[in-house]
């Protein structure tokens, strides 16, 4: 047996042996942990835990592309809508039609807010 082998079944076997989570700042007994040396074969519970990040890796940067990809095609749509309102408004400037803007001024804004001077229903 190396030092290393016997050093770690030595940390595995006493209970007294505590370290530190860097993550969650919590002390655990190391006879819980999977401990095994750098040169040596991961134990299959190591390769277990390091095959199911890899995994939530893999899922993580799907779900992120995806995310982007909506972002970029709903920008674009609102870039689209919100160039599309000027647009016609001279359009229909164009052809002398005045009225229909009136009309479409007033339906905009009985939705989104009242007239001036309107009463509140």
């Amino acid at each position: 047996m190396t030092a290393a082998t016997v050093l770690i079944t030595e940390l595995q076997r006493d209970q007294r042996f505590k370290a530190t989570c860097p993550s969650c700042m919590e002390d655990f007994a190391l006879s819980d942990a999977v401990l095994f040396a750098l040169g040596a074969e991961p134990p299959a519970p190591a390769l277990a835990a390091l095959n199911a990040m890899r995994v939530r890796i893999k899922e993580r940067k799907a779900a992120l592309r995806a995310s982007r990809e909506r972002m970029t095609k709903g920008a674009r749509r609102t870039a689209q809508a919100v160039n599309l309102g000027p647009v016609l408004r001279r359009a229909v400037l164009c052809f002398g039609g005045t009225a229909l803007l009136r009309w479409a001024e007033g339906h905009n804004r009985s939705r989104s807010a009242p007239r001036r001077g309107a009463s509140a229903r």
